[in-house]
């Protein structure tokens, strides 16, 4: 299960930590259309990360907003890596986990 959080000192920011799976990417989806405009996903706390949770970030991406990813965790950075989109998510130029 997933946190979803946001961030009142940094209007736009979405913070997101635990497990984003198959049972919290629709919250993830939902939040982001209840919410807009999100401009950055702040993934430095998630500790999982499987398809459908990667595919909730596409589409939040591909939604056009100017959306991008920070302090992406280790378990998200395989998973973007071996999914090879990590371009398509612009994530952060530090590689540095979380």
């Amino acid at each position: 299960m997933a946190a979803l959080t946001f961030d009142s000192d940094e209007p736009g920011v979405l913070r997101v930590a635990g497990e984003l799976d198959c049972s919290s990417a629709p919250d993830l989806l939902a939040a982001a259309i209840a919410r807009p405009p999100i401009g950055v996903l702040d993934l430095g706390d998630v500790t999982f990360l499987d398809m459908a949770g990667l595919s909730a970030l596409l589409t939040i991406i591909d939604r056009g907003d100017a959306v991008r990813v920070r302090a992406a965790s280790a378990p998200v950075r395989r998973a973007v890596t071996l999914a090879g989109v990590s371009e398509r998510l612009g994530l952060d130029a530090d590689p540095t986990p979380r």
